[in-house]
């Protein structure tokens, strides 16, 4: 319950999105947008949703996302064998595939830590179907659905997983609106910020640039969004690109599209591979045949988990594919890439 001092401010009329749109907090907070949407930021955490007044009330839903995706192509250039990128499995509990009719394997092993994006591994075939799947115990909230099973109709044999696991974040919340003092106004989420709240910033001319730099973060993620539905682009250290496409030709053939001016900068992009967007396939959206839920998931007794990596032990999985670069490859590509939302420039981040 609110405290008396702390009683909802009341926004009515056909404006009150607007009244009540802004930024709320520091390097960490909320974004509310004059269209019902939101932005719910802090660090390695950017979710957008829809938002509503109920009353003196405000409630909030997160956008949907999927436990698992898959993305797929025909990569010629790896012959019968196939690769898989797995992002988002590391240090997010335990995750399970299955090929064809093989064993259950592992992701990572337990107690995997020192991390090393990308995560690509490779299999003596493409499979026919594969199975992806989580422990239902690491899940907080609980998932409707834990096992995504998948055909492989297209002949892929290069695939992007991606495993979206809940949190805090993913959830349904509420708000609301108070003022603090005559001109400050502060909200105060049911999840996060605290017992205080997330403080609204002023409009002034600074704040106001780094509004606009929201603004442009929003609409990236509605167009990657909207573009991701007819799949991804990337090279092949599987960083995710969104170039003009009239500035590439495509090789049939190879499945490959190839910039218009590939010669330039070659030297530039030897010492950069990861970053090297001439060369780049696209992978499309595979759709899993069936969902379903399940308790009793488990790795094959004998079977050995696809990474293996322990800090203290030198045998641990590294990505060779960068390795005789002077670049890192601690880089992890985002399939919806969402720059950070820019900090305020002050002590309070409330």
């Amino acid at each position: 319950m609110a405290k008396a001092q702390e009683s909802p401010l009341v926004l009515s009329g056909k404006d009150r999105y607007k009244q009540a749109s802004g930024r709320y907090g520091g390097n960490e907070g909320l974004c509310l947008f004059e269209d019902g949407t939101y932005l719910l930021y802090g660090y390695a955490t950017a979710v957008f949703g829809t938002y509503s007044f109920e009353k003196d009330y405000l409630l909030f839903t997160p956008d949907k996302t999927e436990l698992f995706e898959v993305y797929a192509t025909q990569n010629k250039s790896i012959g019968t064998q196939a690769k898989v990128n797995y992002i988002g499995f590391e240090g997010n509990g335990k995750c399970f595939l299955q090929l064809d009719k093989g064993a259950v394997r592992q992701v990572f092993n337990d107690d995997a830590n020192c991390f090393d994006a990308p995560f690509v591994a490779t299999e003596k075939q493409s499979p026919a179907t594969f199975v992806l799947s989580a422990a239902l115990s690491d899940h907080r909230p609980p998932v409707a659905a834990n096992v995504y099973a998948y055909e492989n109709t297209g002949l892929y044999n290069d695939f992007i997983f991606l495993y979206h696991p809940p949190g805090r974040a993913s959830m349904p919340f509420s708000a609301y609106l108070y003022q603090s003092a005559p001109g400050e106004i502060l909200i105060k989420l049911s999840n996060y910020g605290g017992d205080k709240g997330y403080r609204k910033q002023n409009a002034d001319e600074d704040e106001q640039k780094q509004w606009q730099e929201v603004l442009d973060v929003k609409e990236e993620y509605r167009v990657s969004e909207s573009a991701m539905e007819n799949g991804i682009l990337a090279n092949e250290h599987y960083n995710i690109f969104m170039p003009d496409l009239n500035t590439y030709n495509f090789d049939k053939a190879q499945n490959l599209y190839t910039s218009k001016t590939a010669k330039d900068n070659e030297a530039y992009f030897q010492q950069n591979p990861y970053h090297d967007d001439r060369y780049l396939r696209r992978y499309v959206k595979l759709l899993p045949k069936t969902k379903s839920k399940d308790t009793t998931i488990k790795a094959g007794k004998d079977s050995k988990s696809i990474f293996f990596t322990l800090c203290e032990d030198d045998q641990s999985y590294r990505y060779e594919g960068l390795e005789e670069h002077t670049e890192s490859a601690t880089e992890m590509p985002l399939l919806v890439p969402v720059p950070p939302v820019p900090p305020v420039e002050t002590n309070d981040q409330r």
